[in-house]
């Protein structure tokens, strides 16, 4: 593989790519490979269909990179590509997925558990005992409630690139984003006994 250029751009692998220098594809793909597996693997929940949707992810990217600007960071748009094809292969499974919260950031080392940013989920889950009733949590919330959790926690876009790698407004993103932290606070959270309520009351 071609040794990256110090500081190289995105854009400028991607115009080498398209002059014919097909080497600057391969140090897009060892810059971002590892990041997009963390990605849909946390969506389909199954290592062997990740390495599968990977392969097409770049593959589609390369077909298809004519269409990519320049001016743009390469992360949002192979995570977008990515992303839908992880949805794409939920449906046709017509199954649920869920996502390991032990699952690391092959570029942090960190888990999900560890970079949610919301008070109330760091407050319920504050040993790594506890992962395993926040994993339980996140496999009741829908597909896109877990992926923007996860764009978002782990891998930290911005909003601006949330939005453009799930194809929503920046305030949708906001929103969704809020109500995926609520939910999950609810799932997550103690909840009061019919007995405790019910002497409260009194």
């Amino acid at each position: 593989m071609e040794q990256e250029r110090p500081e190289e751009r995105d854009g400028e692998l991607v115009r080498r790519t398209l002059a014919g220098d097909r080497p600057a594809f391969d140090i897009l793909v060892g810059r971002y490979q590892r990041g997009l597996y963390a990605l849909i693997r946390g969506i389909v929940r199954n290592s062997a269909d990740a390495d599968d949707l990977v392969q097409e992810a770049f593959f589609r990217a390369y077909r298809y990179l004519d269409r990519f600007d320049t001016d743009r960071n390469f992360r949002p748009w192979i995570f977008k590509i990515g992303a839908n094809l992880s949805f794409q292969h939920l449906r046709k499974q017509r199954r649920g997925s869920w996502l390991s919260i032990d699952a690391e950031d092959p570029s942090t080392g960190r888990t999900l558990g560890d970079r949610l940013k919301s008070p109330g989920a760091e407050d319920a889950v504050p040993r790594r005992a506890e992962y395993r009733r926040l994993s339980e949590a996140m496999d009741q919330l829908p597909p896109l409630y877990r992926s923007i959790l996860v764009l978002r926690a782990v891998h930290e876009l911005h909003y601006e690139e949330i939005a453009e790698t799930l194809c929503i407004p920046v305030g949708t993103v906001m929103s969704r984003l809020s109500r995926a932290r609520r939910a999950l606070r609810e799932l997550i959270e103690p909840q009061p006994s019919p007995t405790v309520e019910s002497r409260r009351s009194r």
